[in-house]
């Protein structure tokens, strides 16, 4: 069901900011910008084998554009394509975690970013920044959704980001926002807690006198659900 653009998209933005945030300051390079990589003549050429049905063509290609640049999430991103037409789905599987989370970075960066903007903004500044917020949105979402093809373990998780990624692209692309600065904390909304119990301690546990720390993710969904829960730690 489509979310009418009037309405505020709502996003656990701590959650995404916590997620995405660790993600843009962790790996080489974290001290610059992450940025997406322009499409190589090799993942160009790749991507049009992928096209025209060639997958184990496009796959040789591919392979050695991914391997010799661990950084381009363009060339990641196809090769896992690739290597899932080619019947190699734990390959393909790899390939795509390591383009999400090239991109996811990426992304990251940007929302941060945006979110906390502040200020008064030119109409040439307002087009680039919502240009590039569109242009980044979309590359992540393109890659959860290949991911999803090949039903990772986590699937409820990414289904409810990309539905997220989804409307953040639609907003982008509303035509309002060619007479008014586009600015994304119009969108993020940050969650408000309302009841916070404590965690039940188990029989179990008690008699086996566990204790620590359990580390989750979760998002949390429009209609004030938890969705998408993983243990992360503990």
């Amino acid at each position: 069901m489509r979310a009418p653009l009037n309405i505020k998209v709502f996003l656990l933005a701590a959650t995404l900011s916590a997620v995405f945030g660790s993600a843009a300051q962790s790996g080489a390079g974290a001290s610059q910008e992450p940025t997406l990589r322009l499409l190589s003549a090799e993942v160009a050429e790749g991507k049009k084998l992928l096209e025209e049905g060639d997958a184990e063509g496009a796959l040789k290609i591919l392979r050695k554009a991914a391997e010799s640049d661990k950084y381009d999430d363009a060339a990641w991103h196809y090769f896992g394509i690739a290597l899932a037409r080619a019947g190699q789905s734990g390959e393909a599987l790899k390939a795509l975690e390591h383009a999400l989370e090239l991109r996811s970075r990426v992304f990251g960066f940007e929302f941060n970013i945006q979110r906390t903007a502040g200020g008064e903004s030119s109409a040439a500044e307002s087009a680039a920044r919502r240009t590039r917020f569109a242009a980044k949105t979309g590359a992540l979402a393109e890659s959860v959704e290949a991911y999803l093809t090949l039903g990772p373990e986590d699937a409820g998780l990414w289904q409810e980001w990309l539905a997220t990624l989804r409307l953040y692209a639609e907003a982008a692309a509303d035509p309002k926002f060619e007479a008014r600065p586009f600015r994304l904390a119009d969108f993020a909304t940050r969650a408000a807690i309302l009841r916070k119990p404590e965690p039940m301690y188990t029989e179990r546990a008690r008699r086996g006198q566990i204790s620590g720390l359990v580390r989750l993710r979760a998002l949390l969904g429009a209609d004030g659900k938890v969705k998408g829960v993983i243990v992360l730690k503990g």
